[in-house]
């Protein structure tokens, strides 16, 4: 399972910083109701990963989580126990698989190798 503490990065000095704060407002909150928008949400999502390059794995991962509610909270809080989850790659391909029908993750996944 993901490990819920996040690395502390290092300052330039060598010194220890706090770890990365998530941005205040990264948009609509997810819930389930809509899977149309989770390709959406997806791709929305992968710009803030792209603002935040001092994130590492965990805090992508649980700064994710902050963004669901509802149905998708419970979704991705029981998705959180499973072994061989632990990146964002695998949170990304699960919650697709979940909330995204066939035919918008092979358009998610086209506009990738762009």
């Amino acid at each position: 399972p993901v490990d819920p503490s996040f690395r502390e990065s290092r300052n330039s000095d060598g010194g220890q910083s706090k770890p990365s704060k998530p941005p205040g407002n990264v948009g609509t909150k997810f819930s389930g109701k809509n899977p149309e928008k989770a390709v959406q949400f997806v791709r929305h999502w992968e710009r803030v990963i792209a603002a935040y390059p001092q994130w590492n794995e965990a805090e992508v991962i649980n700064f994710f989580g902050l963004n669901l509610e509802e149905r998708a909270l419970a979704w991705f809080e029981k998705l959180l126990t499973r072994r061989d989850i632990s990146t964002w790659r695998e949170v990304r391909r699960e919650f697709l698989r979940k909330y995204a029908g066939k035919d918008d993750i092979s358009t998610f996944e086209s506009l990738k190798h762009r």
